[in-house]
């Protein structure tokens, strides 16, 4: 795995972006705005014994690289945000060694050296990149107190290698220890922040709550898009198609053991007219219908596709560049094999947020151009397509970081932000509904199932022995999944819908 380039892009791309935005409180760089930059100074730390020469490095941020002196000093521009900012030094060759977070405002400025590198691997776990600033903080100053002798024994692996294999020292393939370690002192900081009731698959779907004047209202209780498909009453013609919007991102990360995500509840009005009315409700990700019209704006599936496509898209963008774009779903053109398709699907039965990532990756590096246009229309140029190539570069590595980082203990492996929302919500809901002159008269919904019941299967067994279990819930037609909690703390895999 190579990790060099991670975090980086140039200030002509910066420049040149509009409709994004930063979080955190940070600086947005709308279509009229400038860059505010600032610079700032630190020394690179690495072991005497290490062959590497502090000289040959460089220190690159989100603006650029910046040389090493031969004192160790290093001094980069970097964008001036709400944002912890990841620096790295890198050797000639293009290798990153060294990495290391800077805080908002430019204070506490790092000095890059194995100890901030420990720090920047475990701080990359996909539930702490995702955290505020101010909680970045906080989790900082764990890492030295109530992890402390696990960051020293990572530490002293990092100085290790870069003593003996320093060009390799971040190569994941070579030396998964690292990474492993730093997993490991992720989930031990995540338990220390208290126990809650986590986060479980709920079959969480749009409810319609009202009949306002010439519309139905859904209430969407979860961040993922889904699309309505309208038909009249006993017809199997469509009679009009609508998106189903939630939150364009995870509004908060509970830390805690397991992480809990909350989103809000959003409201969205349909209209639809009176009448009686069939509406069939389909989530994104769906591509069992074949390619003809999955990733098609008039089909309901379609819609609800690449609406979250798009999102996984601009989340990972995030991710990576820290730039957040706000554009129309419906303007987004994009090349899927069936191979990338079927992987897409199966993340989502299996809850696997790492297989998403990837497949996701893979996706944005095939169609970076058609994404280019995407975010940047009539505005799209050389800069914004050398964007594209800059992310898609950052994103191979992040990939990698996120499968590792985000590895260890199934809650955690589950509950990757943003996919988590889709693995949760369910494939598809269908409702009959009739209104009379703006008024809901009938609200037939396709209800969750009933609690399951354990019909058949021994009370107690022997080690060793293998026992069937027959499980009976009234799943109204619904694709379901069951796991079993033993009682002894232990809890099972799910199992296939």
């Amino acid at each position: 795995m190579k990790v060099s380039s991670i975090m980086t892009i140039i200030v002509s791309i910066t420049l040149a972006v509009s409709g994004c935005s930063s979080d955190d409180g940070g600086n947005g760089v709308g279509p009229t705005d400038g860059l505010q930059t600032q610079q700032v100074s630190g020394k690179v730390d690495i072991p005497s014994e290490s062959p590497l020469t502090v000289t040959d490095l460089q220190v690159g941020s989100a603006l650029g690289d910046g040389a090493v002196g031969g004192s160790a000093a290093y001094t980069v521009n970097t964008p001036v945000t709400g944002k912890h900012q990841l620096l790295a030094a890198r050797t000639g060759s293009g290798k990153t060694v060294l990495l290391g977070y800077l805080a908002p405002g430019a204070t506490g400025v790092p000095d890059l050296s194995a100890r901030s590198t420990a720090k920047a691997l475990i701080l990359m776990n996909p539930f702490f990149i995702r955290t505020s600033s101010t909680q970045k903080t906080d989790i900082l100053n764990r890492l030295e107190s109530q992890t402390r002798a696990s960051l020293d024994q990572l530490e002293g692996y990092i100085k290790d290698l870069l003593i003996n294999d320093p060009q390799e020292a971040l190569n994941y393939t070579k030396h998964p220890r690292i990474f492993e370690e730093a997993a490991k002192i992720a989930i031990d900081i995540l338990k220390g922040y208290g126990t809650n009731t986590g986060v479980t698959p709920t079959g969480a779907k749009p409810l319609i709550v009202d009949a306002p004047a010439d519309s139905i209202a859904f209430k969407n209780p979860t961040s993922i898009y889904y699309a309505a498909g309208v038909y009249e009453r006993g017809s199997t013609t469509l009679k009009d198609v609508y998106l189903i919007e939630s939150h364009s991102d995870l509004s908060s990360i509970q830390l805690g053991w397991p992480p809990k995500l909350t989103v809000d509840s959003t409201r969205t009005p349909c209209k639809i007219g009176d009448g009686a009315f069939d509406v069939k409700v389909t989530r994104g990700f769906d591509f069992s219908s074949g390619s003809d019209f999955s990733l098609d704006w008039s089909k309901p599936t379609g819609r609800a596709n690449l609406a979250n496509t798009g999102k996984a898209i601009l989340e990972l963008i995030d991710q990576a560049v820290g730039y957040k774009f706000d554009v129309a779903f419906d303007k987004l053109n994009l090349n899927i094999t069936s191979r990338q398709a079927g992987k897409l699907q199966d993340g989502m039965r299996q809850q696997d947020g790492w297989k998403m990532t990837n497949v996701m990756t893979k996706i944005i590096v095939d169609n970076k151009d058609q994404i280019s246009n995407w975010l940047w229309g009539e505005a799209s140029s050389t800069a914004s397509k050398d964007f594209m190539d800059r992310t898609q570069q950052i994103l191979k590595s992040v990939a990698d970081v996120v499968k590792i980082v985000g590895a260890g203990e199934v809650d955690l492996g589950k509950a990757a932000p943003f996919f988590y929302d889709l693995t949760t919500s369910t494939p598809e809901t269908k409702y009959a509904i009739t209104q009379d002159q703006g008024i809901l008269t009938e609200n037939t919904e396709n209800e969750p199932p009933d609690a399951p019941a354990i019909t058949d299967g021994p009370e107690f067994g022997n080690v060793g022995t293998s026992y069937t279990f027959t499980v009976l819930a009234d799943d109204d037609d619904d694709s379901v999944s069951f796991r079993f909690h033993w009682g002894d703390g232990q809890t099972s895999n799910w199992t296939p819908y």
